[in-house]
């Protein structure tokens, strides 16, 4: 497990458009594989979308997103009842995997690499008593990967908060398609899906 160091002083928040050089090298790297990809978020992660779409032609690998963010919505989405709770590992997993058949069954879509992700969370509110969470499930032909992040209680507002999740959803679709992550910078997360790889912060998913 990594735990990043506390610098001080603390970040309000969390500019994301400082990676934007980083992010625009992944993308482009992706554009280069087979991979076709659905992602649906619930709780954080309404970034991505825009994140991704900002780089020219990559309408030949994102099939479509989805944020179903309301419990019969998300339901709906997945295709079936289902008891909660809203951020885990069994919700994300089923937003992945509704994902991934979005994938499969899209027109034009053949692939040897269809990508499903799903990300649940919870994130900085006025009343939220506890840190906040993040737990992203990536479904591809031959497993399901996981991560789950904490982020330390008022380090950095909801919007801060948003672009962490944001840049960990990246990363979890670069991972599963096999593309060079951007790493991560130090902003008080805590997972046993972090690791330090040559000195950069970067998610190793759990298999399930």
């Amino acid at each position: 497990m990594v735990e990043t160091e506390r610098p001080q002083p603390i970040e309000p928040s969390f500019d994301l458009m400082r990676f934007m050089p980083e992010v625009d090298r992944a993308v482009g790297e992706l554009l280069h594989t087979d991979a076709k990809i659905f992602i649906a978020t619930t709780g954080a992660g309404a970034g991505i979308t825009q994140l991704i779409w900002r780089t020219p032609g990559i309408s030949r690998i994102l099939i479509g997103t989805s944020f179903p963010y309301h419990r019969k919505e998300f339901q709906k989405f997945i295709g079936r009842e289902f008891e909660g709770p809203y951020v885990s590992e069994t919700a994300a997993v089923a937003l992945a995997l509704a994902s991934y058949e979005r994938v499969l069954s899209a027109e034009d879509s053949l692939t040897n690499l269809p990508i499903g992700i799903g990300l649940t969370a919870a994130v900085a509110t006025l009343n939220q008593p506890s840190e906040s969470r993040v737990i992203i499930a990536a479904r591809t032909p031959d497993k399901t990967e996981i991560v789950s992040v904490s982020m330390e209680k008022n380090y950095l507002d909801r919007v801060g908060e948003g672009g962490v999740n944001d840049l960990l959803t990246l990363n979890m679709i670069l991972h599963a398609a096999g593309v060079k992550q951007i790493p991560l910078p130090d902003l008080h997360l805590t997972s046993q899906e972090i690791i330090n790889q040559n000195g950069e912060l970067i998610l190793n998913p759990k298999q399930l």
